[in-house]
């Protein structure tokens, strides 16, 4: 160190030059940074739920829906918003549209039903939204329940995300006027970056005032607050510099390296200005000696605190181990600054000399050691039960003020459509074989009932629909050539496209779900999977029902379902007519509206009716001898109604409620080629995946990562301080300190519910950094005292009172620096912030006093040694 000392010394005017210039250069990179967070993109690309969530997002653009609420303020909202989803879906980065006024609905016209749209409704007329509310496939999906809101969902172009919303969100409010909400993960991402770019411009000067008026405080010169401020600025600029040299991006994650290096970097220069304070004589050996004395401590804690930060690389989170590599490199350039360029400003200022340790008198012990070191072991065992309570938390939303537009978009839709957060089945396999859509129907329909869930939306919605129109039954039709005639119907509306793709191969079910902590979210996603797990993996279309699994889903015995099954499929037409009059008298009104004839005999063809066995077409021919088309017609208009109430004689026999729930089941007594039964025989695939299990997957991972990257960084921190120590005890002794504010620090967070996310995980790092920090500093200036002929108990007061002095000015400065994360916008970086100062304290005070207490016990025990040694002699 002596070297480094005699070349500052030298070449303090070209370092300082140097460093000017390096500035200069790095600090015009930053122009170049870019602000963008993606919770879907921190884990790595290779892992299965990743994997599985990217292809789903490639196939229907999940990762980047946008739900664009809009309130119904006046009869025109709905033209408005059928014209802003035409314009949307041309918009450059949108790939589809799938709004309010586009999804398929099925009505009742003067021609009969149709498939039609609230577009086209909306060219015949107006549309009152308190009629949409009356349509299943819209109502607490795209239309409140009230009718006093709409959405639409625009799904964006991978990789041009935030292109894409920014154009959504410029046509929609100039396009509607007041009233526009939007949420989704682009839009999260938006605000998030101006949130964090407001952070920064708003924390780094409050860091650095507050860091100023402490070093001010503590040394009551402007050259001992400058000279560390100066530094750390310096060091801030270059590492960002650096940052966007290497083409990375400021996230919510790393966006506290400006601070934390405000807050951390000081500890260096501080120690270098405050031991030139103690230095008196010429400058030039004031800055050797300087160097000299504390160089090597300065370094070493430097490369500590790096380690600390490097261990965030076993992390499988791009934006954490983003944060470890440059917060390391910017602890590095703090050092380097320390080191070099802050002696070189020392040279030619030349400072008084302050402080001088001989004028400060030993007055023998303060602290009993075997208390101290008996308090901690005391509070270590009490607190153990704080650190289960322990968790990990993602949810960046969770984490923006109240007061954020992002956040009251959000209330907009949780209050009008349940829940803005979703979870995605994918369905793999034929949707032109009934067998597939059977399997995606119950999925569905038993996802729906579980608790979280607000709704779920899928083109089985929509095929039921139609089905209820065309057969009469609202379940998927067990024909496929019924089911071509619904897919007909809907093959000319591209809104479809958003949950089933053109090769109509796979489709999805988007579930709308509302969960207030993290364990409901996973009881929630842990049911999911059991549904998916508990239906069958196929279905065969066998002559007869199976009997055992009909039975079981309307919840009745085998037997019985059997019975009750072979006397509702034999009862006559007659008996199941003469219990539906009123429908049989509709019926014949409307084939004769349709034929355009008067039937005079109405009685007499009701009491005909009445008196059929069997419904064939031959029968109903000889209805009305003269007129043979007549029976036909009523043949093919009966022929939907009496599927239907065979189905419900069958529930009648089976005491079973018939309704939408029961009667895909129950129709099995009505179809004549055949029923779909579970089969061995895989038909299809289904998986569940949703940016909600991203952001869990990333929390097991902070979890797992945490460990290792504490255990790694122990191991490497006491390796570096056994190589400068060279010795076993007192590496053993400077490393206690760090375990124990790592301890207190995950105390603190059990006992105050601050989760683990991407800021608080390198909490321990820099507790671990920091401890070893003010170990180095603490045992280097006790040996140095002990080097000055000092008795052991004197040298270790003479370490307290200067070293010890420097960490708590270093304590308070760097802890004061992270405090400044109160005045966040974001509750983790707050969280973050008031718990690392808290951190940092506690780690000053545990140093000192522990260390004091250590030595103070081994220095007594040796000194009995000798005393015994000289007894014995």
């Amino acid at each position: 160190m002596e070297k480094i000392g005699k070349f500052v010394e030298k070449y303090a005017l070209w370092i300082i030059i140097f460093t000017v210039l390096l500035t200069v250069f790095l600090a015009y990179q930053v122009k170049y940074l870019r602000i963008e967070d993606d919770i879907t993109r921190y884990p790595p690309k290779e892992e299965g739920v990743v994997k599985l969530y990217d292809s789903l997002a490639e196939e229907f653009g999940i990762n980047s829906i946008v739900m664009v609420g809009f309130e119904l303020n006046d009869s025109n909202a709905l033209a408005r918003i059928d014209e802003i989803t035409e314009s949307v879906s041309k918009l450059r980065g949108v790939s589809h549209v799938t709004s309010v006024t586009n999804i398929p609905l099925v009505v009742n016209s003067q021609d009969g039903i149709e498939v039609s749209t609230v577009s086209e409704l909306l060219k015949k007329g107006t549309v009152s939204p308190s009629y949409l509310v009356g349509f299943k496939n819209l109502n607490g999906k795209f239309i409140s329940s009230d009718g006093k809101a709409a959405m639409m969902l625009v799904s964006l172009e991978r990789g041009k995300e935030s292109e894409g919303y920014l154009n959504l969100k410029n046509v929609v409010e100039k396009s509607y006027g007041a009233g526009t909400h939007f949420f989704g993960v682009a839009a999260v991402n938006e605000a998030v970056k101006e949130i964090t770019l407001r952070n920064l411009l708003k924390l780094v000067p409050i860091s650095l005032i507050i860091t100023f008026s402490m070093l001010l405080i503590a040394f009551r010169r402007i050259t001992g607050a400058l000279l560390p401020l100066l530094g750390v600025a310096i060091s801030v600029l270059w590492t960002l510099g650096l940052i966007a040299i290497f083409g990375f991006n400021i996230t919510v994650a790393n966006s506290v390296i400006p601070v934390a290096l405000i807050s951390i970097g000081t500890a260096y220069p501080i120690h270098i200005v405050n031991k030139y304070y103690e230095e008196k004589g010429e400058r030039g050996q004031r800055v050797i000696s300087t160097i000299s004395d504390v160089g090597i401590a300065v370094l070493m804690s430097g490369l500590t605190t790096a380690v600390g930060f490097l261990s965030l690389l076993t992390a499988n989170i791009k934006p954490v181990w983003v944060m470890g590599i440059f917060t390391s490199i910017g602890v590095m350039l703090c050092n380097f600054i320390a080191l070099f360029f802050i002696p070189a400003v020392l040279y030619y200022i030349n400072p008084k000399a302050k402080f001088h340790v001989e004028n400060v008198s030993y007055k023998g012990e303060r602290l009993n050691p075997k208390l101290v070191i008996a308090v901690f072991l005391g509070l270590v065992l009490v607190l153990i039960p704080s650190l289960f309570k322990l968790k990990a938390d993602m949810d960046i939303v969770a984490s923006i003020n109240n007061k954020e537009k992002i956040i009251v978009d959000k209330e907009f839709f949780d209050k009008n459509f349940g829940g803005c957060d979703y979870l995605f089945v994918d369905v793999r396999g034929d949707f032109n074989d009934p067998s597939v859509l059977i399997a995606m129907d119950e999925i569905e329909r038993k996802v729906k009932n579980l608790n979280g869930v607000v709704s779920t939306y899928s083109i089985v919605d929509t095929l039921l629909d139609l089905s209820k129109s065309f057969t009469g039954f609202y379940s998927i039709p067990f024909s496929k050539e019924e089911l071509a005639n619904l897919w007909f119907f809907l093959k000319g509306n591209d809104s479809i496209y958003s949950v089933v793709n053109k090769n109509f191969n796979r489709g999805i079910i988007q579930i709308t779900v509302k969960t207030r902590t993290e364990s409901e979210t996973r009881s929630l996603i842990k049911h999911i999977d059991e549904i998916i797990a508990s239906t069958p993996k196929g279905y065969a279309l066998k002559s007869e029902p199976d009997f055992g699994y009909y039975a079981k889903k309307l919840n009745v015995k085998a037997e019985v379902f059997k019975n009750a099954f072979e006397n509702a499929k034999n009862v006559s037409f007659s008996t199941l007519a003469a219990q539906h009059i009123d429908e049989l008298k509709k019926s014949i009104e409307n084939v004769q509206n349709l034929l355009g004839q008067e039937i005079t005999n109405k009685e007499e063809v009701l009491a005909k009716l009445l008196q059929i066995g069997s419904f064939t077409e031959s029968e109903f021919e000889n209805l009305l001898s003269n007129n043979p088309d007549f029976g036909l017609s009523l043949y093919n208009e009966l022929y939907s109604s009496l599927r239907k109430w065979r189905a419900q004689y069958f529930a009648k026999e089976l005491g079973v409620d018939y309704n939408e729930s029961t009667e895909q089941y129950l129709k099995v007594v009505s179809e004549e080629n055949g029923v779909y039964v579970p089969s061995e025989n895989s038909t299809y695939k289904a998986f569940h995946t949703g940016a909600t299990e991203i952001a869990l997957f990333v929390s097991d991972l902070l979890f797992k990562n945490q460990y290792q990257s504490m255990i790694l960084t122990l191991v490497m921190v006491f390796v570096l301080l056994f190589i400068q120590m060279r010795s076993l005890k007192i590496s053993l002794i400077g490393i206690i300190p760090s375990i124990l504010t790592v301890y207190f620090n995950f105390v603190l967070m059990g006992i105050f519910g601050v989760p683990l996310n991407t800021a608080t995980i390198s909490i321990a790092a820099i507790a671990i950094g920091a401890g070893v920090d003010y170990a180095i500093h603490f045992i280097s200036r006790y040996k140095i005292e002990l080097e000055k002929d000092l008795d052991e108990l004197e040298a270790i007061f003479k370490t307290v009172i200067t070293s010890g002095r420097g960490i708590i000015f270093n304590a308070l400065a760097v802890s004061f620096g992270f405090f400044t994360f109160a005045f966040s916008d974001i509750k983790m970086l707050r969280q973050f912030g008031i718990l690392t100062g808290i951190t940092l304290l506690l780690s000053a005070f545990i140093s000192i006093v522990f260390l004091a207490a250590a030595f103070s016990l081994t220095v007594k025990k040796a000194q009995k040694e000798r005393e015994l040694g000289q007894e014995v002699e």
